[in-house]
């Protein structure tokens, strides 16, 4: 694929998560309480756009009492630029119901790509108070200014 076919279709997949995902991160109004520890995710996802960018990928929720799900996730970010392949790792906290953790989380993150592996961090948050600190590490060449963003999380059936 040249890389002007890879730029537009990058271009067109953030035209359209832009315009397909629900929430771009509104700050949850969650309750000041100790968090919980309730499990762990790892996945990829892909980062693409110009200005806004477009995220999608996949993941594994392992919780401390050994269940496992995959999910999927998608959606934007403002102020991101480029094209990267990002591993993330995390904790997730506060989930007291596995049906709390899909949903749509509003995150605030930032980083910086230039070919090889640099790292960032986001914490993002949903409607059920469930948060996930993650670590990330991506190779691609992008940049990604400290703004809101949204993921989208759906269980993979």
């Amino acid at each position: 694929m040249t890389s002007i076919l890879r730029a537009s279709v990058a271009l067109a997949a953030v035209a359209l998560l832009v315009s397909a995902v629900p929430s771009v991160a509104q700050e949850k109004d969650c309750p000041d309480v100790e968090p919980v520890l309730a499990g762990t995710v790892k996945g990829t996802m892909t980062t693409a756009g110009f200005i806004v960018g477009a995220r999608w990928g996949e993941g594994t929720l392992t919780l401390n009492d050994g269940t496992v799900r995959d999910f999927n996730a998608s959606g934007a970010k403002l102020l991101e630029t480029g094209v990267a392949e990002v591993q993330f790792t995390g904790n997730v906290y506060n989930l007291e119901k596995l049906e709390d953790f899909p949903g749509d989380y509003a995150a605030i993150s930032q980083g910086l790509t230039l070919i090889e592996g640099l790292t960032g961090s986001a914490v993002l948050t949903n409607d059920n108070c469930v948060y996930i600190e993650v670590d990330a590490e991506s190779q691609g060449v992008r940049l990604s200014a400290p703004a809101p963003g949204g993921v989208l999380i759906e269980f993979e059936e």
